[in-house]
């Protein structure tokens, strides 16, 4: 499942996603049913801020992944990062 909410105000934008997920296979030939993955979920958000002048746009953006800090894995024995964060900025150039 994924939901996504995307708010404009303005020149700012502001989007969260929220994914869930199942369990899954711990392995790619699918056989080990004793060990699944177990199910999580995750809440992402950004803000992104758009700067015009003259001919461009700038784009700061701000992310923050995971901001429950769910510890899961993907891939057996392989854990994700933890709650993280990345900072973005974009330039446009309008001809």
């Amino acid at each position: 499942l994924n939901a996504n909410l995307k708010i404009i105000y303005g020149d700012l934008l502001v989007n969260s996603t929220y994914k869930l997920i199942g369990e899954q296979w711990s392995n790619s030939d699918q056989t080990a049913i004793e060990h699944l993955l177990p199910a999580y979920d995750l809440l992402n958000v950004s803000a992104e801020y758009s700067v015009c002048w003259g001919n461009f746009i700038f784009l700061p953006t701000i992310k923050v992944n995971n901001i429950f800090n769910k510890l899961y894995e993907i891939y057996d024995h392989i854990p994700q990062p933890g709650i993280n964060w990345e900072m973005n900025f974009g330039v446009e150039w309008k001809l």
